[in-house]
């Protein structure tokens, strides 16, 4: 069984939700594999003994490009639990102090229409695939995405992959894939506008001093979480078990 998130890595789990995760992987046969690392050292998920492996991104797929772009790029559900209503408040409060950062966010979800009017300097191009986004990666200056909550963040390393540093927050892979200020800034509180506001703005300041490598942020993704090193990881656990 490959678990791509738990309850407990979420605030506030609902307790029979709880309940019946302990029980499935009680009841779940052996080896358990986790996309996350971090779900090793979870509340109660650390006592199920899990084999780490993560999930993989086309190295390929997704073009390496060192060219500095102009600007800031959000990929994801445009809803609360990927926090996009604080990254625009960041972008507006940025804006008032002279720092003019474009901003594009790639998407769809409930909270839209209401932010496109309300933040009309954002552009909000809707749902991307394809080339199209690839493209978008490519020519971007930074990654942004705080989440609330996530069961991996496959974006964000979609956009390291890119050569783009990324503002990922404590959750998911976040605190496993910016392991120095190359990478680019963890956001440890989410919820925290100051916060967010801080990291992007400190960021942008590094790329524009050219304190970025974009070969070496890429060349950590395949390293780490292209679909070579994945599959070679699945298929040692897979021969385990049919030797069994």
């Amino acid at each position: 069984m490959t678990s791509h998130g738990f309850i407990a890595d979420y605030d506030n789990p609902n307790k029979i939700s709880v309940f019946m995760e302990k029980l499935v992987l009680a009841h779940a046969n052996k080896p358990l594999i986790c996309v996350q690392n971090r779900s090793n050292k979870t509340d109660y998920i650390n006592k199920f003994e899990l084999t780490y492996i993560p999930n993989g991104v086309n190295t390929d797929y997704f073009v390496y490009s060192d060219k500095i772009g102009q600007y800031a790029l959000f990929v994801g559900g445009v809803n609360e639990r990927k926090n996009i209503e604080r990254v625009c408040q960041a972008f507006y409060r940025l804006k008032k102090e002279g720092i003019e950062i474009p901003l594009k966010v790639v998407g769809e979800g409930p909270l839209k229409e209401s932010l496109s009017k309300k933040y009309p300097f954002i552009e909000f191009l809707g749902a991307k695939d394809g080339q199209e986004l690839v493209e978008l990666y490519s020519n971007c200056k930074f990654f942004v995405l705080p989440s609330n909550a996530e069961g991996f963040g496959l974006v964000w390393l979609e956009a390291l992959a890119s050569g783009k540093p990324i503002i990922a927050s404590s959750v998911g892979v976040g605190p496993e894939i910016i392991v120095s200020k190359e990478f680019g800034r963890l956001v440890k509180d989410p919820k925290s506008l100051k916060e967010i506001t801080k990291k992007i703005k400190e960021l942008n300041k590094q790329i524009d001093d050219g304190q970025v490598n974009p070969q070496m942020i890429r060349d950590f993704v395949i390293k780490n979480y292209s679909w070579e090193s994945v599959v070679k990881k699945y298929l040692e656990i897979y021969k385990s078990v049919i030797i069994k």
